[in-house]
């Protein structure tokens, strides 16, 4: 398995290391492991949950190069005459 090497304060090590100890894990490298898989999880859960969400948007529609001119007409017509 590769290894990485990091830098932390004292304090986070040993909080690593007790809450390795409550956890019941062997090593502080099986705590970090099963945060970084949470971590993992919450980002594809994340991801989905927008998926779903864009599916709920309304129905769907092309968007062509007029689409986009359109918006940018409508983006600058909104912007104060001094930044355009």
């Amino acid at each position: 398995m590769p290894q990485l090497q990091i830098s932390l304060s004292d304090e986070a090590v040993d909080f690593i290391e007790r809450e390795a100890k409550a956890r019941g894990l062997r090593t502080s490298s099986e705590l970090i492991q099963e945060l970084v898989d949470r971590e993992q999880a919450n980002s594809r859960n994340e991801l989905d949950q927008m998926l779903i969400d864009s599916l709920d948007s309304g129905p769907a529609f092309p968007i062509t190069d007029e689409w986009w001119e359109q918006k940018r007409a409508q983006a600058a017509a909104s912007m104060p005459a001094a930044t355009r």
